[in-house]
């Protein structure tokens, strides 16, 4: 027979989807498909999405032993086919493939062959099939069964192809290399799709009690056992005598440890009971020592500190709570402090100061653990680059730092609080306009009137400014340039950031949109009817808030900036929706702004009839958004949205400046 003719043969028996294919439109030329070797891709589009495609990528799914692994290729075109040149992988155990136009996330079109697949074993020299292709390819069908990356082939389960996939994996297991820890609790999912609960779950326990009865077994695969007694056939018996056995073999093992933990009183209503047990773990199985041989299971430690921390926060054992930090690294003890003495001062607040003075002694006790540990890299694993995570880490210290100052300043400590700036990062100096008043303030305190000027400019630089403190600037500068108080315009802006000035207007030019939206009347804060259509030829800025919006609220300051700009501007008129509240919302709104001193144009957004929201204005508009969260700034001319953007960035000088860019640009373009 030719030879060529026996390639296409053995090509059409390997590669089938819900049946036997009949044809393929992929051929992988005549090179043997073994690990190590260089193979060609002929693609024919014909009669598919891509046929009259310009450009057409090939993703490449290989499996080998530790899970998928993902490649693209781009693909020349001749004639009618498309080819490309792909090395297989060294541990390759099995190859899948689609073709697309476009991103590979989101591709514009795609084939995969009528969601029958492109699929091939990868061999070994010999032409026998690898351990672990008959797995590869039943998680090809069973992608959700299989929890891992290969859910983007077809996006869901071929829920028909679950006999064949536990047939494949039948198979897998008569192998004598076949190792069927590797892919037990895949391997009983399938069996439950195919099989039905009852009949699968009966098999299961026999499966795992006579693996249970074979030598060798290490704390690892009884483990495994136990995790798919207890998570794929629901019998906490089954688990519980493997966990006792893990126990008993290996007590000082990893898997003991995890047993051990899984049985914490996490979630007893006595926060003594839950202290005794987290305390206990600790002492059977210490933090330092796992440190020694780390097994990848941090997440234990995290949690144990995380909810041991709050514990001792709640019942007041406040020494604990301190000596906690000698155990910690840097990402367990900045969630401790974060949860319990950031959150707490923020409740405090509320509660108008009256554990300031704790809270501070905590702070204080606690922060100088933070400073220490912050470079040991332990958000490494959060984050995609060590340079990512130690970002983060320094974020996280200067929010803790905030915390800190917030309390000295309050208390009165304002010496410390002055010391306790020079711990934040470069970053975080200046960029933090609250945090900057928070620093004007401690100056003045001090008599530090040296410091102040230096200070102001650095902020103005990094457009980190409040209300206060640009009228700080400008009387500093009136009173040293009396002469020439007209130039401060220009002094001012000659503080900016030419960087961050781009910055933010690649920012605002990418906001500005074209949606046009349904007229609307509502009431203001007098009772009047505010109509949206008598707006004709006017530049509206909106702001849509909430009593209960934190982020609405922290914008405020930034918002009276922008009302005070445009007061005596004919051409533009800003308004604050209040929107998605409840109660005696009108009451809420309007006390709210006049018992914090804005001077704002409220109109409150109307209720919807059907199910009594207040949101019918905001929610005729998220569509747009593809958000529907607050706070949320759109500008508005002659019924059409030129601007919209979601959230605040926590500078009432930057949110300024955004909104006075975006109304330029409306009115240039006019």
């Amino acid at each position: 027979m030719n030879k060529t003719i026996v390639t296409v043969a053995l090509f059409l028996l390997s590669v089938r989807g819900y049946g036997q294919q009949e044809h393929t439109r992929l051929n992988l030329g005549s090179g043997k498909v073994v690990p190590g070797n260089l193979i060609t891709l002929d693609y024919d589009a014909q009669g598919s999405d891509l046929e009259f495609s310009d450009e057409v990528r090939a993703a490449i799914f290989s499996f080998d032993n530790n899970g998928w692994h993902t490649d693209t290729a781009s693909m020349t075109k001749a004639s009618k086919h498309w080819s490309a040149s792909y090395k297989v992988p060294a541990n390759a155990r099995f190859l899948a493939f689609k073709f697309y136009q476009g991103n590979f996330a989101q591709p514009d079109a795609i084939d995969i062959n009528e969601r029958q697949g492109f699929y091939r074993p990868v061999k070994d020299s010999r032409g026998n099939t690898l351990q672990g292709a008959a797995i590869a390819e039943a998680q090809l069908f069973m992608p959700q069964e299989a929890s891992n990356s290969i859910y983007n082939y077809f996006g869901s389960d071929i829920s028909e192809k679950a006999s064949y996939a536990l047939h494949l994996l039948e198979g897998e297991r008569k192998r004598k290399d076949s190792n069927i820890f590797n892919f037990l609790p895949f391997y009983l999912r399938v069996k439950t799709k195919a099989l039905g609960e009852d009949k699968a779950r009966a098999e299961g326990i026999d499966l795992i009690n006579k693996l249970l009865a074979s030598p060798g077994l290490n704390d690892q695969r009884l483990a495994i056992l136990s995790r798919a007694a207890s998570f794929n056939l629901k019998s906490a018996n089954l688990a519980n005598q493997i966990n006792s056995r893990i126990l008993r073999q290996y007590p000082s093992g990893s898997e003991a440890r995890f047993v051990v933990f899984s049985n914490i009183k996490k979630t007893d209503p006595d926060a003594h009971v839950r202290i005794a047990s987290y305390e206990d773990f600790l002492r059977q199985y210490p933090v330092s020592e796992w440190r020694k041989n780390n097994d990848g299971k941090g997440f234990m430690y995290y949690e144990t500190f995380r909810s041991l921390g709050s514990s001792y926060y709640e019942t007041k054992q406040y020494d604990k709570f301190i000596a906690l930090f000698k155990q910690m690294e840097f990402r367990s003890g900045n969630e401790v402090w974060r949860w319990n003495l950031t959150r707490g001062q923020m409740m405090d607040e509320m509660q108008h100061g009256k554990a300031a003075d704790t809270l501070l002694q905590l702070a204080e006790a606690t922060i100088p653990y933070l400073i220490k540990l912050k470079n040991d890299g332990s958000y490494r694993e959060d984050f995609d680059s060590p340079q990512m995570a130690q970002e983060n880490a320094d974020k996280q210290l200067d929010d803790r730092l905030f915390t800190l100052i917030s309390l000295q300043s309050k208390t009165k400590n304002y010496k410390r609080a002055a010391e306790s700036f020079r711990y934040l990062s470069k970053k975080g100096l200046y960029s933090n306009a609250d945090l900057n008043e928070l620093h004007l303030n401690v100056l003045e305190k001090l008599d530090d009137n040296k410091s102040i000027l230096p200070l102001l400019e650095m902020s103005a630089r990094e457009n980190a400014l409040t209300p206060r403190m640009i009228n700080k600037l400008k009387e500093i500068y009136n009173a040293n340039n009396p002469e020439n108080i007209a130039g401060y315009d220009k002094y001012f802006r000659s503080l900016a950031s030419a960087d961050g000035n781009a910055e933010l207007r690649a920012s605002v030019q990418a906001n500005m949109v074209n949606f046009p939206y349904k007229s609307f009347e509502l009431e203001d804060a007098n009772g009047n009817i505010v109509n949206s259509a008598d707006w004709k030829d006017k530049i509206v800025i909106i702001d849509f808030w909430a009593t209960w919006c934190r982020p609405c609220i922290m914008a405020f300051p930034g918002m009276q900036l922008v009302v005070d700009k445009y007061a005596n501007d004919p051409q533009v008129l800003v308004y604050f929706i209040g929107t998605m509240q409840n109660g005696d919302y009108k009451a809420k709104s309007t006390q709210y702004v006049k018992n914090a001193g804005f001077r704002f144009n409220l109109l409150h957004d109307a209720v919807n009839p059907g199910n009594g929201q207040q949101d019918v204005v905001f929610k005729s508009m998220v569509p747009f958004f593809n958000s529907s969260a607050i706070p949320r700034k759109i500008i508005v001319q002659n019924g059409i949205i030129k601007y919209t953007a979601e959230g605040y960035s926590g500078s009432p000088s930057k949110l300024l400046d955004e909104l006075s860019m975006a109304v330029d640009i409306i009115k240039t373009k006019k």
